[in-house]
This record gives structure tokens, C-alpha cells and sequence, in this order.
């Protein structure tokens, strides 16, 4: 409040010298104008000792800090020579309190700007201006509120995609590599791992420590509130902020392998729209429908074929009866579009199987009841979405283990009535993770208790 009284008193005293020469009595003002002057002379020179305490508090732009502290003491020494003009304590042309007068009124303009750059950012003047004037000054409106969210969740960063667009939204303004105000940084991860002149503004692990996260949760009184200008970080933004840092504060960190809580799930559901539960293969790829002449084509040869949903034109297909290799091979026409395929009890063999290696999209694959070996399997090591895999009732053992643990993408194996061992099942699983064999023991033993209840 104290550095704010000159310019009230000054800029006071200004308008009553102009208002004493538009209404020709400058003698009847004299005396006003004089005391106004003095009260704002003694107010100059508070203001700039309280500024300097202040400045050396650190937390400010080193380059405007400047700026503003020099023209302050100027303002404090042209009010000096207004208020000895004005007195008349010497015998000077009459212009030369004008000139002082005027020139005084600049500076106290420019040193308020540069006051209010220094505390709001520089572009406080239209924080809150429509967006025509903000268009025409050349503020950009939208700049850092955009969250670019990837399609596939699994590549969905941290850092690059939920944190660093709040720190621009609100940050960057005052801290980038031309404003530092406080000698931070925060428009680069170099920068932002630097710190400013106070230290660190991260403790990795420990958000409520961590000075950025005290400067969101100051009161809005509190000079060293931030952002200073403009809304606050939401609650949703800084409990974004406190998990990430709480969690390593990793700046290439998958946002699925920081096991976020619920709540965290939550707020990019309902604050961004986006899901970022893991979502299977066949709902993340985009492609263009088939052509119906293939599908009626394929049909003919005694499959079922159907598409997985209005909007998705991956193929869900069934064979019905028993199949020729001549006829897999019309599965090779819709090869970038089958994502499911059942081909149970067919009497399909390990040949046919290098005809399903080839189906590159394929995400389920259901080839139980038939003569399937160790071998045939061998082919679909190069299925890399496959997520299930029904081989229930074929002749595959352990030796089968060696090539389903190249197929990292498998979350389920159907292994029962094959000569797969318990051993070998359970070397799967340590093989890929989160895979679940079921050898029918599972189901099996929840039956039995369901009866004896």
C-alpha cells in the first residue's frame, strides 16, 4: 500500500495544476498544489526505501526489478525539484516547472507499469481485456490451455501431457528464459530442475515441500502468491501437480506406469474428457471399412463375418465348418482387418496357421479342438497384439512355453486338456506379465464349492 501513495498524491497534485490553468486561477491553487506536492515528495522517498527492503527479498525479474527501482528514485527526485520549483525557492522561468511537471507525470506512469509488470506479469494491463483487444495487442488467448492427449493411453507422459501445459497456462509468463522473474526458469525441464535464486522449486517425492507447490497454496493476499495475476491453478490443476511430484516428479514417466489412484482418473475423465484407462487394441486402431464384395467373398467360403461395432470396421470372423487351405487363404484379403477370429474344431492343422501368422491385427484367436503341435504355434511368435489365445484341447506341452513368451502382448492362454504341465504354465506366467493361464483347475474348484453349497 505505502509504494502506491505516490502516485496518488502526484498524480493529484498534476490534475490540480492543469484544472488551475484551465480555470485561470493558478494563485488560488498555489497553495494546494504546493502541499500535494510536498505530501507526495515525503511519500516518494517512503516508497523508495520500502521498494529497496522489498527488492532485496529476491523473487523478482532482475531486468525489470531495475527498470522499476530507477525510476523511482527518479520520480522521487523530479517530485523534489517540482515542489522547489512550485515553492518558488528559486528565480526560474516559468516553463522549467511545466517541463519538470510533465516529465514528472511520465514517470510516475512508467514506474507503475513497470510495478505492475513486476508483480502481475507483463501482460497484466489485459488480463482481463475482451478477446478482441487482446487479438488486436497480439496476446495470444489460448496459448499453453491446450492438453494434446494421445489416442492410445499407454503413450499418454506425464510431464509432456498433463503437467507442462498448466505450468504454460500459468507459469511461463513470468518465468521463462527472458522474464526469470526469481532467476526461474520454467519453460524447459533443464530450467525447471534448476530452480531459481531461492533453490530448488521441486523436492522429488515430497509435494508439500516443494516451493512451487507452497506458492499455488498461499493465500491470494500473499505477495508471494502464485500466479500472481489472472485465476488460480483449480483445485483439479495443483492436485495434478502434488501427484506427479509426489510420485518421482519423472519427466518422462508413462502416466500407466505411475499407478494413478482413482481419483486422478477421475479428473481426467471429467475435467478433460479423456479416458485414460488402458483401452484393448482393437478399440484404439482406426481403419477404413472393408470393401462388402471381400466380405460377401469370404462369406461364401463358409465363415461368419461381422464387424465389431457401428463405428469400428475391424473384423470379428468364425469358420463353420471344416477348412481347406485353399480357403484360409481368402482370409488374407481382409488381412489388416480381422482383430478376432474363432476356428474351433475344424480339423485346422499347423499349415493352416502360417496362413493366421499373417493376419497382423489379430487380437483373439480361438484355435482349440484341433491338431495344433508345438510346432504350428512356432508361427504366431510374430502376432504382436495378440491378447488371447484358446488352444483348449490341442496337442501342444511345455515345449509350447518357448513360443508364447515372445508374444508379450498375451493376457490370456486357454491351456487345459493339452500336455502342458503345471510347471510349464507357471513358467508362462513368470515370462509375461499380468498373463493368466487357466488350466481348468481354476474353474473346476469354483464349481465343486458352488455345489457343496
Amino acid at each position: 500500500m505505502i509504494v502506491h501513495l505516490p502516485i496518488g498524491f502526484l498524480m493529484v497534485a498534476g490534475l490540480l495544476e492543469i484544472y488551475a490553468r484551465v480555470v485561470k486561477n493558478q494563485e488560488g491553487f498555489k497553495q494546494p498544489i504546493k502541499a500535494v506536492l510536498l505530501l507526495g515528495v515525503l511519500a516518494s522517498m517512503i516508497s523508495v526505501l520500502s521498494g529497496l527492503g522489498l527488492a532485496s527479498s529476491g523473487g523478482f525479474n532482475p531486468g525489470t526489478l531495475g527498470v522499476h527501482k530507477w525510476l523511482g528514485i527518479s520520480v522521487l527526485l523530479v517530485s523534489s525539484v517540482s515542489f522547489v520549483l512550485k515553492a518558488g525557492f528559486f528565480s526560474l522561468h516559468p516553463k522549467d516547472y511545466v517541463i519538470s511537471l510533465l516529465i514528472l507525470m511520465a514517470l510516475v506512469i512508467g514506474t507503475g507499469h513497470y510495478g505492475g509488470v513486476l508483480t502481475h506479469g507483463d501482460e497484466y494491463l489485459f488480463t482481463y481485456a475482451p478477446g478482441f483487444v487482446k487479438s488486436m495487442m497480439g496476446i495470444d488467448t489460448e496459448k499453453g490451455t491446450q492438453h494434446n492427449f494421445p489416442e492410445n493411453p499407454d503413450s499418454l507422459l506425464v510431464f509432456n501431457h498433463l503437467i507442462n501445459p498448466i505450468i504454460n497456462k500459468n507459469c511461463v509468463s513470468c518465468h521463462d528464459s527472458e522474464e526469470m522473474e526469481g532467476g526461474l526458469d520454467l519453460s524447459s525441464i533443464e530450467g525447471i530442475k534448476s530452480g531459481g535464486e531461492n533453490g530448488e522449486v521441486i523436492m522429488s517425492g515430497n509435494a508439500l515441500e516443494s516451493e512451487m507447490i507452497k506458492r499455488l497454496l498461499l493465500p491470494p493476499t500473499s505477495r508471494k502468491v502464485m500466479p500472481p495475476n489472472g485465476d488460480p491453478l483449480s483445485y483439479k490443476e495443483i492436485r495434478l501437480m502434488v501427484w506427479w511430484i509426489n510420485n518421482g516428479s519423472d519427466f518422462e514417466g508413462r502416466y500407466t506406469k505411475m499407478n494413478p489412484s482413482e481419483e486422478i482418473n477421475s479428473i481426467l475423465l471429467t475435467d478433460y474428457q479423456y479416458d485414460p484407462r488402458p483401452r484393448p487394441y482393437w478399440e484404439i486402431l482406426k481403419i477404413q471399412a472393408l470393401d462388402t464384395s471381400i466380405i460377401q467373398s469370404i462369406e461364401k467360403e463358409g465363415f461368419k463375418v461381422s464387424e465389431l461395432g457401428e463405428n469400428n470396421f475391424l473384423l470379428d470372423i468364425e469358420a463353420t465348418d471344416s477348412m481347406g487351405l485353399e480357403k484360409m487363404d481368402k482370409l488374407l484379403s481382409a488381412r489388416e482387418h480381422v482383430t478376432w477370429l474363432k476356428m474351433s474344431n475344424i480339423k485346422l492343422t499347423d499349415k493352416h496357421l502360417t496362413v493366421i501368422a499373417q493376419l497382423k491385427n489379430l487380437t483373439k484367436l480361438n484355435i482349440s479342438l484341433n491338431a495344433i503341435s508345438n510346432d504350428g504355434v512356432k508361427y504366431l511368435e510374430g502376432l504382436t497384439h495378440l491378447v488371447s489365445l484358446n488352444l483348449y484341447g490341442t496337442s501342444v506341452t511345455d515345449e509350447v512355453v518357448e513360443s508364447l513368451e515372445k508374444i508379450k502382448s498375451l493376457k490370456n492362454v486357454y491351456l487345459w486338456q493339452t500336455g502342458v504341465t503345471g510347471q510349464g504354465a507357471e513358467l508362462l506366467r513368470s515370462a509375461i506379465e499380468g498373463l493368466e493361464v487357466d488350466m481348468g483347475h481354476t474353474l473346476i474348484v469354483e464349481n465343486t464349492k458352488k455345489e457343496e453349497k
